[in-house]
């Protein structure tokens, strides 16, 4: 972007499903940003039906409280696009997505096209006049940290008595200025601790304490040490 003095970049995954931005000074507009863009532009014309928007539980918060500044709700199902699709059907919402880019527009699709997402955009960006530079004046995002841990058993984390025990004080701890979202991966042997919060010192501190609390109860070795 920097080299050739682009106004605009686009980034896509290996099978092209997925989709970011690039400003012409060379800062990622990730998959909460387009989709805010998409849903504030939708909402203008009238075309966002119950003034929803469906992402995952891995969306950062400014993204749940912009929308709700525009009188937008948010619905989060768990991570994977097949699980924002069936909200999206369940609830009648013309679009949602995961942070990661990969972002779905009923109107058109009932699949994640990053070629689709793009021109989308790019459609919104000419109709308003705007850069992506502009989009991101507009984030203000919450610190969030993703820590993964190595287990050797899969046990329910929140009914756990010594990780549910701890979940639950992180989210004391958070109040109403943070998030916890704790699961497994859908692929690996894998424990996901997710934090975000205002405070990043907190929000990094509560993220490594708790992950290392559930290596000491399920924790394995990493192949690979």
């Amino acid at each position: 972007m920097l080299a050739h003095e682009a106004d605009l970049g686009v980034a896509f995954d290996g099978d092209a499903d997925r989709c970011l931005f690039v400003s012409s000074d060379g800062r990622v507009a990730d998959g909460d940003l387009l989709i805010y863009q998409a849903a504030l532009h939708l909402k203008r014309l009238g075309r966002l039906p119950g003034d929803l928007v469906v992402t995952t539980v891995m969306s950062n918060l400014w993204l749940e409280r912009s929308l709700a500044a525009i009188g937008v709700r948010l619905a989060r199902p768990q991570v994977g696009d097949k699980y924002v699709l069936q909200e999206m059907r369940r609830s009648g919402s013309a679009v949602g997505g995961e942070q990661s880019g990969h972002i779905i527009f009923a109107d058109q699709s009932t699949t994640g096209d990053g070629i689709l997402t793009a021109l989308r955009l790019v459609e919104i960006l000419r109709a308003t006049g705007g850069t992506v530079r502009d989009w991101l004046s507009c984030v203000k995002a919450f610190p969030q940290i993703l820590l993964n841990v190595r287990v050797s058993s899969r046990p329910n984390l929140e009914d756990h008595p010594v990780i549910g025990a701890e979940a639950a004080n992180v989210r004391a701890r958070l109040g109403d200025s943070g998030r916890l979202v704790l699961r497994y991966s859908g692929t690996e042997a894998l424990a996901r601790v997710m934090i975000e919060g205002t405070d990043s010192g907190l929000v990094e501190t509560l993220a490594r304490h708790l992950a290392a609390v559930i290596k000491q109860e399920i924790g394995a070795e990493d192949p690979g040490a």
